[in-house]
């Protein structure tokens, strides 16, 4: 089934060659009711709470699920 894992990395790793790691904010499995999750976007409110939305699409396959997930991030 689908799973999933979002991991927050600090943007000098990215220049980095060895592999990546960081801390793991996010796991989630087909036990959480996620499907083919493909879309992400991350926003600061006027409150200064940061919010993570997370997107699936049905891909017109009855056997999927079009989803749009928010979570907020502790600071």
């Amino acid at each position: 089934g689908a799973a999933m894992r979002l991991r927050r990395i600090a943007a000098d790793k990215l220049a980095q060659s060895a592999p990546l790691d960081g801390e793991t904010l996010l796991i989630l499995t087909a036990r959480n009711g996620i499907d083919n999750m493909e879309g992400l976007d991350i926003r600061r409110t006027a409150a200064g709470e940061t919010l993570l939305y997370i997107m699936s699409d049905d891909n017109f396959s009855s056997a999927q699920k079009t989803l749009l997930l928010t979570f907020r991030l502790n600071p």
